[in-house]
């Protein structure tokens, strides 16, 4: 099992490969290389953090407000539940109305983008 495989002391600079067998004739063998196993390691970035917006009311009949906590919001795409874009803004502001009064009831997607990142967020329409 690769939870326990060892690398027999040689050196991670050693390029070794795996061979993987299956049963039956259509299969033939497949070749890895170039594969390093690591134990104990965790991937992160404590440097990322995503963008915090928020939208309220939600659901909402006529209008959301979408604001940002940190930067200038640069984009609003919203899309409908089968990925339609149904609406786009450009604020350049930390907040937005949303304009929803001519949506049909139903499950929506905001797509907002500053300069932190972009993050989507559900909104629903009664």
């Amino acid at each position: 099992t690769i939870a326990s495989f060892n690398t027999g002391g040689a050196s991670v600079s050693n390029v070794g490969q795996v061979q993987l067998v299956f049963a039956g004739p259509v299969f033939g063998p497949v070749y890895l290389d170039n594969i390093y196993f690591h134990k104990n390691t965790v991937l992160s970035n404590e440097d990322f953090e995503l963008a915090g917006f928020k939208a309220y009311p939600n659901p909402t009949q006529n209008f959301w407000q979408i604001t940002s906590e940190n930067d200038p919001i640069d984009q609003i795409l919203v899309f409908d539940i089968l990925g339609k874009e149904v609406a786009s803004y450009e604020p350049n502001a930390r907040e937005q109305q949303v304009d929803a009064s001519a949506l049909p009831q139903g499950v929506y997607f905001a797509r907002v983008t500053s300069a932190q990142g972009t993050r989507s967020v559900k909104l629903v329409k009664q």
